[in-house]
């Protein structure tokens, strides 16, 4: 087996949560320091609202995959050296607050988010291939979360993924099957349209688990905190109570 690595150094990122609020005494303690301002993440977490535990919307902590490094190893070689966006990237998902809906389920609520970010955050991943596979760019995908309906301008990394061969082809005969393509494809184009279906979230559930089931092990992830951080604050009809961006 040839033994793998991927080293990413991401310029940005950090920790990113949103949740609903509807605890009347937390409701009360955001209302307020809403209207005092001047408070941050810490003192929320002394007053018994920590952001990292307020996170049935959203909670993810990674790098942002539009702008850093990435470096592949082939038994500790370097074989590719290059920006994270030349990677092909799609989304895994975006999460976003159904309003409406939620006034109709559970009625008097808040919509409270955090992040702290991070910079110069490096992440490391490894796998294995069969000596006879050979490495292809193309079969390598970066999964993201896209924080545009949350925290703006943000793709966090989710997971890396690499079709091997014999998985790939095993998830094109049922994605060809399944969607009623016809047509001859070559591996790239196969790739392309498997991840396309899944971003339009137009598979099978059995799919998009053999899809997940191909995400690359990583290690711990690092960064450096910067004393940046954001605060966000809705109403239950959306309207911004407080929003704090630095």
């Amino acid at each position: 087996m040839k033994q793998y690595k991927i080293e990413v150094n991401y310029l940005s990122g950090g920790e990113f949560t949103m949740g609903i609020i509807t605890d009347e005494e937390k409701m009360s303690i955001l209302k307020e320091k809403a209207e005092e301002g001047g408070f941050n993440l810490y003192d929320l977490e002394e007053e018994g609202i920590p952001f990292y535990e307020n996170d049935d919307v959203l909670h993810c902590f990674g790098g942002d995959a539009t702008d850093g490094k990435i470096s592949i190893f082939e038994n500790d070689k370097e074989i590719l050296d290059t920006e994270i966006s030349e990677i092909n990237r799609y989304q895994s998902s975006n999460p976003w607050v159904n309003f409406e809906k939620l006034q109709e389920e559970i009625g008097e609520f808040l919509v409270f988010g955090g992040a702290v970010y991070e910079k110069r955050m490096y992440g490391e991943f490894s796998f294995q291939l069969e000596d006879d596979e050979k490495f292809d760019t193309n079969k390598l995908v970066i999964l993201v979360i896209n924080l545009d309906e949350t925290f703006g301008d943000w793709e966090i990394i989710d997971d890396i993924v690499y079709f091997r061969e014999k998985e790939l082809k095993i998830i094109w005969d049922k994605v060809y099957k399944e969607c009623e393509l016809d047509g001859e494809y070559d591996d790239e184009e196969k790739i392309e349209t498997i991840m396309e279906f899944y971003e339009d979230e137009s598979l099978s559930e059995e799919i998009v688990k053999m899809i997940k089931n191909l995400a690359i092990e990583s290690g711990d992830m690092e960064g450096i905190n910067y004393g940046s951080e954001a605060i966000l604050i809705y109403d239950k009809d959306g309207t911004a109570l407080f929003e704090q961006w630095n």
